[in-house]
C-alpha cells in the first residue's frame, strides 16, 4: 500500500472531517471515498497533494480561489503551502 493511501486512511481514522481522495492509479480502496481529481478539487475545502502524479499537473488552473492547498510534493508553482488567490 502506498504511503499516501496510508496517510489518507490515518486522516479518516482521526475523524476530523469528510475525506475524499483522488488516486489515479487505483479504482477502489476499502474505506476511502475515491473520486476523480476534478471532483475532489471542486468539493474539498482543503487540498493536500502528496504524490506528483502526471494527472495533477494542471491543478493550478483548476483550484478554486477559496481553497487552502498543502503541496507536499512540489507540484504547484507557488510553493508548498498557500491559499489560492
Amino acid at each position: 500500500e502506498s504511503p499516501s493511501l496510508m496517510i489518507a486512511k490515518r486522516i479518516q481514522e482521526m475523524g476530523i472531517g469528510k475525506l475524499i481522495v483522488a488516486e489515479p492509479n487505483i479504482s477502489e480502496c476499502d474505506g476511502l471515498d475515491l473520486r476523480s481529481y476534478r471532483d475532489v478539487v471542486n468539493e474539498a475545502d482543503v487540498l493536500v497533494l502528496l504524490v506528483k502524479h502526471k494527472d495533477f499537473f494542471d491543478l493550478n488552473l483548476l483550484i478554486p480561489k477559496n481553497r487552502v492547498v498543502i503541496d507536499a510534493c512540489g507540484i504547484l508553482e507557488h510553493g508548498t503551502v498557500h491559499k489560492c488567490k
